[in-house]
């Protein structure tokens, strides 16, 4: 649902902690209870309600209880979850209810609320209540009064995030979202979109704040409409801050309510449509801080709801340097959505060195490069300087060597004329061979397990060699593969061969 997994990860080490408690249960739904709100009833501060997936068709109260009420999200970190389970409230009153001054401790995680229809907020009701809310889509609900979505009044402090608030309906202010009287929320990495005040004197279609200074920091508040402050509605003294959000294809993006006490908002690091020009309404006082822009953010498919920035968006790296950094460790993006940086490594050659034969294979160990050139020999080359590698020494007794397999003071070597050499690498500036043994066939390929070499060898298979005394390597089998056997691999018992003819043997 969205990307950042900072939030996700608070949330389970909070259910975790919870579960340290000594009288803290985890309560199963519907295993032990058919409803989420008999769960409920049934919990004690510290408990978790865990619900399966599936469609609730209920409205539920957390009661002033300090418990977690959540979706296998909780114990998966999956939040296909989140689709998955529903609570659907049946056009018949509020879905979920915080109006016993719950604090944070009271966590609701990983649902969908849905088919909320009041007076009064319609989809969850904070009133007064300070829960965390987190990993939660809340959609199509209706309230003919304000907050269709979410409602939130009487100095409540909650903490939303990770959430997706769309296609929710007031009648009057906050279709998506109201913030009321005092309350302080905070708000972050949530999408707001798609919502709607419809009275002809509504306003905030997105969010309407009222009396009270939240944060809304990495929102995307997007293509909310009504007859007049389509984004977000200030009124009544609000004093909000916005850090790292993106407002766009809103009518209009921020308004202060004419009427009432005079108003203020503190924008820093977002994308604004219009810039300043985008807020409107003149009783207000426009805080305007560093980084703000007006740039189309250039999200993926806005329209099929697909709001995450795509490579090119003025958006990316653009939030507050002095927020937390994004998952993959870079600086901050403006939005609910950050964009997944690849970190893919630079590649580039720093320094080189020409063999005069072709360079069929290479083993790096102890600054030292061992190089199979077929039509020289072994090459040892110094790296330690990688830009300035440096020749230190050459074998051209095996001039004819595709493949090597290095093992203590020596390089056992394919040799495509002879077979396998033994090369003697003890003392680098003078390598020199001290054993072979023919093979019928090219010999392409090399690796050694304990005593034995196993040599790929087009023409006759694979052979095993015993090299117990690198001097005098003795040829034990032959094992036949039906076409031209090229490298070999020893993996714990078994040995891979690259047949040229037949794939893997």
């Amino acid at each position: 649902m969205l990307g950042s997994r900072f939030v996700l990860l608070v949330s389970l080490l909070l259910v975790l902690s919870f579960a340290g408690l000594s009288h803290a249960r985890v309560i199963n739904i519907p295993d032990d209870f058919e409803t989420i709100q008999d769960g409920i009833d049934e919990a004690e501060d510290g408990d978790t309600v865990l619900v399966q997936p599936g469609t609730y068709v209920e409205n539920i109260n957390f009661e002033g209880k300090a418990i977690t009420v959540g979706s296998l999200i909780l114990t998966t970190g999956d939040e296909a979850y989140v689709d998955s389970t529903v609570i659907d409230g049946d056009e018949n009153g509020t879905v979920v209810t915080f109006r016993n001054s719950e604090s944070r401790d009271a966590v609701l995680t990983g649902f969908t609320i849905q088919n909320g229809s009041t007076d009064q907020p319609a989809g969850i009701d904070c009133e007064p209540g300070s829960p965390t809310i987190t990993h939660c889509i809340i959609q199509n609900n209706t309230s003919s009064g304000s907050g269709g979505g979410i409602g939130i009044y009487q100095d409540s402090e909650p903490i939303i995030s990770q959430c997706v608030i769309r296609n929710n309906t007031s009648h009057w202010s906050g279709g998506g979202v109201m913030v009321n009287q005092s309350s302080n929320a905070v708000i972050v990495h949530c999408l707001i979109t798609q919502n709607r005040a419809t009275a002809e004197s509504g306003l905030g279609g997105g969010i309407a704040i009222r009396q009270c200074a939240p944060l809304i920091e990495n929102c995307s508040i997007i293509d909310n409409e009504n007859e007049g402050a389509d984004g977000m509605l200030i009124l009544w003294g609000a004093n909000p801050r916005i850090v790292n959000s993106i407002f766009w294809d809103n009518p209009t993006a921020i308004f202060f309510n004419i009427t009432g006490e005079r108003n203020s908002v503190t924008i820093s690091y977002s994308d604004i449509e219009g810039g300043e020009d985008g807020i409107s309404g003149d009783n207000g006082d426009i805080n305007w801080g560093e980084g703000n822009i007006d740039e189309d953010p250039l999200f993926a498919d806005p329209d099929n709801g697909d709001f995450h920035l795509t490579e090119d968006s003025p958006c990316i790296d653009a939030g507050d340097p002095d927020s937390p950094e994004d998952p993959d460790g870079t600086r901050a993006d403006m939005g609910a959505y950050y964009f997944h940086h690849r970190n893919e490594p630079e590649i580039r050659e720093v320094g080189h060195f020409d063999t005069e034969g072709e360079a069929h294979e290479v083993i790096v160990a102890d600054n030292l490069a061992y190089i199979a050139a077929l039509g020289t020999g072994l090459y040892i080359v110094d790296v330690d300087d990688p830009e300035n590698p440096n020749q230190i020494g050459l074998c051209e007794d095996a001039s004819r060597i595709r493949g090597i397999y290095l093992l203590g003071n020596y390089v056992y070597a394919a040799n495509e004329g002879d077979g396998l050499s033994v090369i003697d690498i003890s003392d680098p500036d003078n390598p020199h061979e001290v054993g072979s043994i023919d093979t019928d066939g090219h010999a392409h390929g090399v690796a050694v397990d304990g005593n034995y070499a196993f040599v790929a060898t087009e023409g006759t298979g694979l052979l095993v060699v015993d090299i117990s005394d690198p001097e005098n390597p003795i040829l034990v089998e032959t094992i036949d593969t039906p076409g031209e056997a090229k490298n070999v691999r020893i993996i714990d018992e078994y040995a891979y061969v690259a047949d040229a003819a037949s794939g893997l043997r």
